[in-house]
């Protein structure tokens, strides 16, 4: 409860920052009020971010009472002195004889001027002024656009993404959480003394029926698979499921040595690494087996320039090999003994999924299942913390709702 105050508490906080604490307010001599941050000022003009870099407006000076309360005061422009010498020539007669000119003092100025020009002497003083920013024409309460409207909302997409992903992966990872600490105060049982409700048994398993892998042919307990094929989209791409398929309608047998118990897998959370994988390419030759599992099953793995992109993937739990499993224990019905071998002293209990319960097969220790489940709980608590604020931040920003 403590990391989900947490987690609101900074939402809270991002959305109730108020945007005028950086942001100032520019009065009109039209009576109107602005509130943006004003990213450029020169003599002429300022230019305010009204919408967190969607809408930007140029303001002109005979536009401006005041700004915060204070006179609109242009930045002081930088001025360099150039000194351009006139051309020097041979004196005349008639110069000579007259008078020399009196220097006058060079006095202030004006602001609004943009050159001006002042004689000492026989020299020029050529004034030049280096304005603070680009000018802009003069086009009153016009944005100025600087990308396409595309581009500049694709990042906003970006962030809604993100926004959406961050917040799964947090409360993904809570579930997590809470699933892996209800593990934990689950006690480990046996066959012999097994009893209704949630158990956890540890044990071999065993055969009620001969199954063989799809893909790889392995005599097996249990299997699961999943054939994928890329698909371009523009630029980007994805991996589309073309084929599944479990054996979860048939159950395994448990046995511990104290016992043997009927596992029901349909329902379970397999917890357990691929025990095949296979990914087609330009220097690889598809297998015999998933040639002919792809043209069994009628899918076209070959098009005009070669095998498509497909990925394999397949899960077993073989005959003896060690298993995991927590769920709940309820009596078996009798339709569930036909045409299964059952060894003799197996119990009239069969593990399977209860109502709202945990229920998790996995060919890994309890140790090993606990572990997966704190990374996937962290990453999945903090990591979605943290991109759901990130891109929250970067949302209210983008809007003009949070100055930066």
């Amino acid at each position: 409860m403590k990391i989900i105050k947490l987690y609101f508490l900074g939402v809270l906080i991002l959305f109730i920052t108020p945007a005028w604490v950086m942001a100032e307010t520019i009065h009109l001599n039209d009576g109107r009020s602005v509130e943006g941050r004003i990213i450029e000022r020169n003599a002429k003009s300022i230019k305010v971010d009204i919408d967190g870099g969607l809408g930007r407006i140029t303001y002109y000076s005979d536009e401006i009472t005041d700004i915060d309360g204070q006179p609109f005061r242009p930045p002081k422009p930088v001025v360099i002195h150039k000194y351009l010498p006139q051309e020097q020539s041979e004196p005349s007669v008639s110069d000579t004889n007259k008078p020399l000119p009196i220097e006058k003092p060079v006095h202030a100025i004006d602001a609004s001027i943009s050159q001006a020009e002042v004689k000492i002497g026989e020299t020029q003083a050529q004034e030049v002024r280096v304005p603070q920013a680009q000018a802009y024409a003069r086009q009153p309460h016009s944005y100025s656009r600087t990308r396409s409207s595309s581009n500049r909302n694709k990042d906003i997409g970006y962030a809604f993404y993100g926004l959406i992903f961050g917040v799964y992966a947090f409360f993904h990872g809570l579930l997590v959480f809470r699933k892996k600490r209800l593990l934990e105060s689950i006690p480990a049982s046996t066959v012999r003394g097994l009893a209704m409700g949630l158990v956890e048994l540890n044990g071999k398993a065993k055969k009620t029926k001969v199954l063989q892998s799809p893909l790889t042919g392995t005599e097996c307990t249990f299997y699961r698979y999943t054939v994928e094929r890329y698909e371009s989209s523009g630029r980007s791409g994805r991996w589309v499921i073309i084929a599944k398929g479990d054996s979860v309608y048939c159950p395994f047998g448990l046995d511990d040595g104290t016992g043997q118990v009927l596992v029901m897998p349909n329902g379970a959370e397999f917890v357990m690494p691929a025990d095949f994988t296979f990914t087609t390419g330009l220097s690889k030759t598809m297998p015999d087996n998933l040639v002919s599992f792809m043209e069994n099953d009628g899918l076209k793995y070959k098009g005009l320039f070669g095998t498509y992109s497909l990925r394999f993937n397949e899960w077993y739990i073989k005959h003896d090999e060690p298993v995991f499993v927590a769920g709940t224990a309820l009596k078996r019905s009798s339709q569930e003994e036909v045409e299964l071998n059952l060894q003799d002293g197996t119990l009239d209990v069969v593990i399977a999924k209860g109502d709202g319960q945990v229920f998790i097969v996995s060919d890994e220790s309890q140790k090993d299942v606990l572990k997966d489940f704190s990374w996937k709980a962290l990453g999945g608590i903090w990591g979605g913390a943290i991109l759901s604020l990130a891109t929250l931040a970067y949302l209210l920003f983008r809007f003009g709702l949070w100055a930066i």
